[in-house]
């Protein structure tokens, strides 16, 4: 999924993020400290039941 909005502050759990697949737009969340200081708009991540599980390097996104 392609991240196009991120809301909250990034410090605080869970971080909320709006991600986007197929013109369909998803709100989810990560616990991961990590992935919440590392994400941008743009970015491509991997989720699974509306948790963001890896932030991809290549741009490549996909859904489980």
């Amino acid at each position: 999924m392609k991240i196009i909005k991120i809301g909250g502050e990034r410090t605080h759990r869970s971080f909320p993020v709006l991600c986007t697949e197929q013109d369909k737009i998803y709100k989810v969340r990560t616990w991961d400290i990590d992935i919440a200081m590392s994400i941008q708009v743009g970015d491509h991540v991997l989720v699974n039941q509306d948790e963001i599980i890896k932030l991809y390097d290549n741009k490549i996104a996909a859904v489980v």
